[in-house]
């Protein structure tokens, strides 16, 4: 119901037809509606759209952040429901993102909204880092362009998502820490209770290493980006263990090590040159 809303509340100032007229307009080689034609668009042109499309079918189920909603369901049909389900609200959500994105843009770009144009554009100077400018423009944009009431709904939707991520997060991780690698390499298992309390230490040592590292590391990637390579540190390997593992006979658990240090390495090194090279 907050998607519709958003939605609804945005194309009651921007029109559909204006949104086309400022798609319309990118010069060839940047187009903002054809792939093919935005060979010239940094980052996000037709090879990234290809690599996008790639790692969907290479790290199908590998990216285990929500190994709890998945291992939640009494049935396996009702695993696959939800599944089904849950993509469905990741299309409605996806949607909503995007038709934010294009209606922001063309807030600013259109003729007709000049005037509300230009405070926004005032603001969005006021960032001394080129490269955060781009990335707050959306957000600015957003901030001017909903209605009060919409506005805090937005806030509060995405303040929500950002709990129940964090919380699916740490807890996936601390478990696939536990079940993944701390298990398989001691000789005797746990008992229930020290089993319990090496999940509890590992969700909370996962937490404490996030909230260090979000106090270390300065950010500044497009969004995409960035979860892309941190995401490579474990699908990077995971990938290749999962197919090689289960659709060739000689598969071995060594190569899947391989596979998995060299793919986290890979991505780790992506980070230090990203953060300190980047510019």
């Amino acid at each position: 119901a907050i998607y519709i809303a958003v939605v609804v509340a945005v194309f009651t100032v921007v029109g559909w037809s204006q949104v086309v007229d400022v798609m319309s307009a990118a010069p060839p080689g940047r187009s903002l509606i054809d792939p093919f034609d935005a060979h010239e668009v940094e980052d996000f042109n037709v090879w990234y759209m290809l690599m996008f499309l790639l790692l969907n079918v290479y790290t199908t189920m590998a990216l285990q952040n929500k190994q709890g909603f998945n291992s939640a369901a009494r049935t396996p049909h009702e695993s696959r429901m939800a599944a089904v389900l849950g993509h469905w609200r990741t299309y409605a959500r996806l949607l909503m993102v995007l038709v934010l994105g294009l209606c922001a843009v063309t807030y600013l770009r259109h003729p007709d909204f000049a005037p509300q144009a230009a405070p926004i554009g005032a603001e969005i100077a006021e960032i001394a880092d080129p490269y955060l400018q781009k990335q707050m423009t959306v957000p600015i944009t957003l901030s001017h362009l909903l209605p009060v009431g919409i506005k805090g709904l937005f806030c509060a939707m995405m303040l929500m998502g950002l709990f129940a991520g964090d919380s699916g997060h740490v807890h996936s991780w601390g478990a696939i820490l536990v079940q993944d690698v701390i298990l398989p390499l001691r000789r005797k298992p746990f008992t229930p209770l020290q089993h319990i309390w090496a999940l509890r230490l590992a969700v909370t040592g996962v937490a404490a290493f996030a909230f260090c590292f979000s106090l270390l590391f300065q950010q500044t990637q497009y969004i995409a980006l960035w979860w892309a390579i941190t995401a490579g540190i474990f699908t990077g390997g995971a990938g290749a263990a999962i197919i090689g593992g289960l659709y060739w006979r000689r598969g071995t658990t060594a190569a899947a090590w391989a596979a998995t240090l060299t793919g986290s390495l890979l991505a780790f090194v992506g980070i230090l040159l990203g953060s300190t090279l980047w510019r």
